[in-house]
């Protein structure tokens, strides 16, 4: 949760000496965005930089945010059901994933 707005999102982070195959995962994903983009809305952000070794799949919910305490309970209803909706999405990706991974050699 942060000031104005909660967020939910995969990331993606398989440690230091694999910048790589954080971004192989991160691409066999993105390839397949519209599925996630239709589970959970045209504003999912896809973050990829060289600069960074992790890559961020997520979605910002403006429904209250930390200091809104009166709407903390409808911001995690929203934030519980958008997680879940990317749970679903990525489960047909994990065997895809898996290959990424066996297969990688840095």
């Amino acid at each position: 949760m942060f000031k104005d707005y909660g967020s939910v999102g995969l990331y993606i982070d398989f440690g230091k000496g694999y910048k790589g195959l954080n971004k192989k995962v991160f691409d066999f994903l993105y390839e397949h965005r519209s599925e996630f983009e239709k589970a959970l809305g045209k504003d999912l952000e896809w973050k990829k930089t060289d600069k960074q070794r992790s890559c961020l799949i997520y979605k910002k919910i403006y429904e209250g945010g930390t200091f809104k305490i009166e709407r903390w309970d409808e911001l995690q209803n929203k934030m519980v059901d958008s997680m879940f909706k990317l749970y679903n999405v990525l489960q047909k990706y994990i065997p895809g994933i898996e290959k990424i991974v066996r297969t990688y050699k840095s």
